[in-house]
């Protein structure tokens, strides 16, 4: 049996945080973020890791993330990224993406791309906003964090 392949777009500490515990449960990992000094630190930790625009469809197409089973999008400083970003990774036809907003204006802008799983009252630092908790019960869903 094929290993899961998931893609962690968006490397600050939540992204980082989830590409790393995916990897550590045995899944292959490609991180992408924008930032080269992000991608670098987290290089040795996932599968792969890439330096590319999010927003950009073809540099997505080109990483092949259509390929993958689940794309986390786990932008939270950058509105316009995050739904840019969740609206290519849905056009490119990823059977389960989550993405993880910063602010409850965010969280109601994604949940209209798509039927979700709402982790509703999640904030950031909760059990159900933690990258275990994340990786254990929302692998089946598509998700977007409201808090």
């Amino acid at each position: 049996m094929l290993k899961k392949q998931y893609a962690v777009i968006g490397l600050g500490r939540f992204g980082s945080s989830v590409a790393a515990y995916l990897t550590g449960m045995g899944y292959e990992v490609l991180a992408v973020d924008d930032n080269e000094e992000r991608v670098q630190d987290i290089v040795h930790q996932v599968t792969h890791a890439v330096s590319a625009d999010s927003t950009d469809e073809e540099a997505m197409k080109a990483l092949g993330i259509r390929n993958f089973d689940v794309v986390v999008v786990a932008i939270g400083q950058d509105i316009q990224a995050s739904i840019m970003t969740t609206l290519i990774v849905k056009e490119l036809g990823v059977p389960i993406s989550l993405s993880k907003p910063r602010t409850t204006c965010t969280g109601r802008c994604l949940a209209k791309l798509e039927p979700i799983k709402s982790c509703s009252g999640a904030g950031y630092g909760t059990a159900s906003c933690a990258p275990s908790y994340f990786a254990e019960h929302f692998g089946a869903y598509r998700a977007v964090w409201r808090f």
